[in-house]
């Protein structure tokens, strides 16, 4: 259910042009949300996707898979990034009605600082719109 969900709405597009010589790939990544790894830790569950498109529409996936490891999802990060959820205002933390959901650039710099100095104890950005 996370691919169709990935495929939909991900958080990140990358356009791979040089990895196989004369294909295009489409790299869609999404981060799940934090998921319980054991001992009361926590980690972010993410899924990756190659995918080919026609018409923008992903209509083949090469590969696709779920995974825990921030450097496996970096290496799929190559390419140009043709989409990002945050620079388009789509954040998960987004209210209809705020400065972020409206597109405002001053919010979007704060939201991606205070997502890259978050830590595993904060609550998810998926679950923003409840406080």
């Amino acid at each position: 259910d996370n691919l169709n969900d990935l495929l939909e709405d991900p958080d990140e597009v990358w356009r791979d042009e040089k990895t196989i010589d004369g294909t295009v790939l489409n790299i869609y990544i999404r981060n799940f949300g934090k998921v319980d790894i054991g001992d009361g830790e926590e980690a972010p569950l993410y899924h990756v996707a190659v995918v080919y498109l026609t018409d923008n529409v992903p209509t083949f996936v090469y590969l696709h898979f779920p995974t825990l490891d921030d450097q496996l999802v970096e290496k799929y990060r190559r390419g140009e990034k043709v989409y990002d959820r945050v620079l388009q205002g789509k954040v998960h933390g987004a209210v209809e009605g705020d400065a972020l959901y409206e597109g405002d650039e001053f919010a979007k710099g704060l939201y991606q600082a205070m997502m890259k100095v978050r830590s595993d104890s904060d609550i998810s950005d998926k679950e923003f719109v409840k406080y």
